[in-house]
């Protein structure tokens, strides 16, 4: 019972983690920081954490890994981390902390979606798991629909209205798009991590490749030098932060 209840404090843990980062990150983009280059230092920062980590806890316990395998968890961390966090933290700086944590909490009913069209998971509306499963969609959607009405983007009727509009749908169309890739990030873990189970390996190199492909997207839309400097307050410990 007691490891039960660790998962769930676990995640309660996370998403409070993430409510604070949304803030620091924000503010951090408004300083001027690079979105693409953040994304390129806090993978690389969170792999330098969790390598060591995996390599230790499961040296003696790790499969042999194959072409299939690691391509599947190439596109893995492609989609689910390097194109998604580009997408989200797009989202994060065209919209608002507030309207991001509103439509990520939607999350879980993509993925639920997902998985129950892929058959990973099933509902079964006679059992408490899949009443727990249908409530807590239908509280996901109100919160998320209560929080964007209640915070949006202030809108004034100036010359620059049509500027803010552009770039609120923007970041919203980021944040729909990013949803996607999430549920599908978490939808398809399941396969690979039947094929391959020793999750902290598999984080370890999710994060080793995303770094990869962050970084040459980042040379790509921003090639400038000057932006991959950050400063040592703001800066850092938003990457620290949200990488750890």
């Amino acid at each position: 019972m007691m490891v039960e209840y660790k998962l769930y404090v676990g995640q309660i843990l996370v998403q409070a983690g993430l409510t604070g980062m949304y803030i620091i990150v924000r503010i951090a983009f408004d300083n001027g920081m690079n979105r693409f280059v953040y994304v390129a230092y806090r993978q690389a920062v969170a792999t330098l954490v969790m390598a060591p980590i995996a390599y230790f806890l499961e040296r003696n316990d790790r499969p042999p890994m194959t072409c299939t395998i690691f391509w599947q968890i190439f596109l893995i961390a492609l989609s689910g981390i390097s194109v998604s966090q580009n997408l989200f933290f797009i989202g994060l700086a065209y919209t608002s902390a507030t309207f991001t944590a509103a439509i990520i909490n939607v999350l879980p009913i993509v993925t639920s979606v997902m998985a129950i069209a892929f058959r990973y998971e099933k509902v079964d509306i006679r059992t408490k798991r899949g009443q727990a499963t249908i409530t807590g969609t239908a509280i996901c959607v109100g919160g998320a629909m209560i929080m964007t009405l209640y915070k949006g983007s202030t809108i004034s009727l100036t010359g620059t209205l049509v500027l803010k509009l552009s770039t609120w749908f923007l970041g919203a169309a980021s944040l729909v798009v990013c949803l996607l890739f999430l549920a599908a990030y978490l939808t398809f873990q399941v396969p690979i991590l039947k094929k391959y189970p020793a999750q902290k390996s598999f984080i370890a190199l999710v994060l080793l490749l995303a770094t990869l492909q962050s970084t040459v997207m980042a040379l790509i839309f921003e090639p400038h030098i000057s932006s991959w400097k950050i400063n040592w307050g703001i800066d850092l410990f938003s990457i620290v932060y949200s990488a750890v």
